[in-house]
């Protein structure tokens, strides 16, 4: 008896073993892309490669504004740093630090030995984040497309192996795999309704990056026409509270700290954004818009508001983003991801379509 692939995918994905197989898979991968960006040591790129946002300036408080503001992984590695036993940290400073292998890492990253322990923590919080955005990712295409179990683990892998072409070019920060978390999982709780972790999630990532606000004009735009005027009233000056209390609060804490509000590059990417560009830049673009493009009234509602954030983005990245640091666009790259991998899914005649309706029932103030 001849059997089809997807038979033979969905008597795979019902095994016992497949949750743990899928788990294993999931942590090898985002290992692999983690380790591909955390020991990235180009000057300027690497995590203590630009002088004003060092991973140890950042962990230790004393970075430059408004880097110094993006508290949230450092509080995190401090607090751990802050339990562990003295006898803990000397033996990961002199037992591990002495190994090998260590050693060639600390001098190809131009690490020091005696901050090993900052390092490790640092490393284990941001990959941390990385694998929980990939779960988020599953969580969004399994809310947005119906499909098979073993298309949304797909699509998570296929996230993460498009994900390098952001480590290009711009600084990599500590805070980069926590906003790519928490901004998707931001993702899911607005798209489900789900207020209660919305708000938890939405305050922890004002906290790790203020881009986070842009949650709330999704949130207006998506439920203007869905939720109850009243709702939405109260929703939208919940969270501009929320964001402007804790802002102030980390502004304040930091008001010290060299630097300002933003760092100013308008002039500089202006300069740059005229001189000639390659042909295949052009190619490069027309690509991502037909991907994203195609086909655009069957893509999720959804996805199509959201891709409207650009409007907002754009500017700001102009503003205050380094030229070509397209790492600025971390918080819609689930977005853009979704709208190109549908279009890439009816090419190859994959099973992905969107869920008839969405959750309009589920954008009711119905506590959840």
């Amino acid at each position: 008896m001849k059997l089809s692939w997807r038979k033979v995918m969905r008597r795979v994905t019902q095994s016992a073993i497949y949750p743990w197989l899928r788990g294993l898979v999931y942590v090898l991968a985002s290992l692999f892309i983690f380790g591909m960006w955390a020991t990235d040591s180009r000057e300027f790129v690497s995590l203590n490669g630009y002088y004003r946002a060092t991973l140890l300036d950042m962990v230790e408080g004393t970075a430059y504004r408004p880097f110094a503001y993006r508290c949230l992984v450092p509080a995190i590695v401090r607090s751990a740093l802050a339990i562990l036993p003295a006898s803990g940290h000397a033996w990961l400073v002199e037992g591990v630090g002495r190994l090998g292998p260590v050693q060639r890492g600390l001098v190809y990253l131009s690490w020091d030995q005696a901050d090993l322990a900052v390092f490790l923590f640092s490393l284990g919080v941001m990959y941390a984040f990385l694998l929980g955005f990939v779960y988020a990712l599953r969580q969004l295409v399994r809310d947005l497309f119906e499909g098979p179990d073993w298309f949304r683990d797909v699509a998570a892998l296929a996230a993460l192996a498009v994900l390098p072409v952001f480590f290009k070019r711009g600084t990599h920060l500590i805070y980069d795999p926590a906003t790519l978390c928490l901004f998707t999982l931001g993702l899911v709780l607005l798209y489900g309704g789900s207020w209660r972790w919305y708000y938890v999630v939405f305050a922890v990532g004002v906290l790790n990056k203020e881009t986070m606000i842009l949650l709330t004009v999704l949130m207006v735009i998506w439920g203007w026409r869905r939720m109850r005027r009243r709702d939405l009233g109260w929703h939208l000056l919940l969270q501009v509270t929320i964001f402007a209390v804790l802002k102030l609060c980390v502004n304040w804490l930091y008001r010290d700290n060299l630097g300002g509000l933003f760092e100013p590059h308008l002039y500089e990417n202006l300069r740059l954004y005229m001189r000639p560009y390659w042909f295949g830049a052009v190619w490069d673009c027309l690509a991502i818009v037909l991907l994203i493009g195609w086909h655009w009234d069957e893509k999720p509602r959804f996805l199509r508001s959201a891709l409207t954030l650009l409007i907002l983005l754009v500017p700001l990245y102009l503003v205050a983003g380094g030229y070509g640091e397209i790492r600025a666009f971390y918080e819609l790259f689930p977005v853009l991801f979704l709208l190109g991998w549908q279009s890439v899914c009816e090419i190859l005649g994959w099973p992905l379509k969107p869920i008839e309706g969405g959750p309009d029932r589920l954008l009711e103030d119905n506590g959840t």
